[in-house]
C-alpha cells in the first residue's frame, strides 16, 4: 500500500498529468472511482507502473488541464475508445489499479515522429529524472511495464539497471484484437507474478 504522505504528494505533483488503471463501471470517463482519496489508497496497486511515452496532442494536453480544475486525478487515460480498450485488457489482472503516466509528461504531440523531433538527449534525461522521483513516491520495488517499443527503448536505455523493466503493445495500436491483447497481458503478468521472467 503507498503511504498517504507520499499518496498526498504525488496528487499535488502529478494529478493533472498521470492517473490509475481504474475506471468506473459504465463509463469510461467518469470520476467516481476518484472522488474518495482514503477509499483509492486502500484499493491501488504499487507493484507495477505502466509508462506512455507522452501525451496525445496539444488538444488532449488542452482538455485535460479543463479536468484538472475540477477531477483530483487527471482525465489522460480516461477518455477515449483506445483508453477502452486499455481498460478492458487490464480487468482482472495484476495491472489494474495501479500506476499510469507517460515519460514525456510535458511533451503532448501528435505522433512519435513528431516528439523525435522535439526532443534531445537534455530532455530525455531529465524527463527519466521526472519519472524516478515519481516512482519513488509509489513503491522502491516497482516493476516498469513500457506501453510500446519507443518507450520501451527509453526505459532502458536509462533504467534498466534499478529496475525490471518488461513491454506490452500500446492501446492504441491500429491493429490490436481486445482479446489477443488482455491475453497478452495475462501472460505477462502470471509470468511476473511467478518471478518466471524472461
Amino acid at each position: 500500500m503507498i503511504k498517504k504522505e507520499n499518496y498526498v504528494k504525488l496528487k499535488e505533483k502529478y494529478g493533472n498529468i498521470a492517473s490509475w488503471t481504474i475506471w468506473d463501471d459504465d463509463d469510461i470517463s467518469g470520476s467516481i472511482w476518484c472522488s474518495n482519496d482514503d477509499e483509492l489508497i486502500k484499493n491501488i496497486e504499487t507493484k507495477y507502473v505502466l509508462v506512455a511515452l507522452n501525451p496525445h496532442g496539444d488538444e488532449d494536453a488542452e482538455q485535460s488541464k479543463e479536468h484538472d480544475n475540477i477531477l483530483p486525478w487527471s482525465q489522460n487515460f480516461h477518455t477515449s475508445a483506445n483508453d477502452r480498450k486499455l481498460r478492458d485488457a487490464v480487468r482482472g489482472t495484476s495491472f489494474e489499479r495501479s500506476y499510469i503516466t507517460d515519460l514525456f509528461k510535458r511533451k503532448p504531440t501528435n505522433g512519435e515522429e513528431r516528439l523525435k523531433k522535439e526532443i534531445n538527449e537534455d530532455d530525455e534525461k531529465k524527463a527519466v529524472e521526472e519519472l524516478e522521483k515519481e516512482i519513488a513516491l509509489i513503491s522502491d520495488k516497482t516493476i516498469l511495464i513500457a506501453l510500446g517499443d519507443k518507450v520501451f527503448n527509453y526505459l532502458n536505455k536509462y533504467l534498466s539497471g534499478p529496475y525490471i523493466i518488461r513491454k506490452i503493445r500500446h492501446f492504441a495500436y491500429r491493429f490490436l484484437d481486445p482479446k489477443e491483447y488482455h491475453d497478452e497481458i495475462v501472460d505477462l503478468t502470471d509470468r511476473l507474478e511467478k518471478k518466471i521472467i524472461r
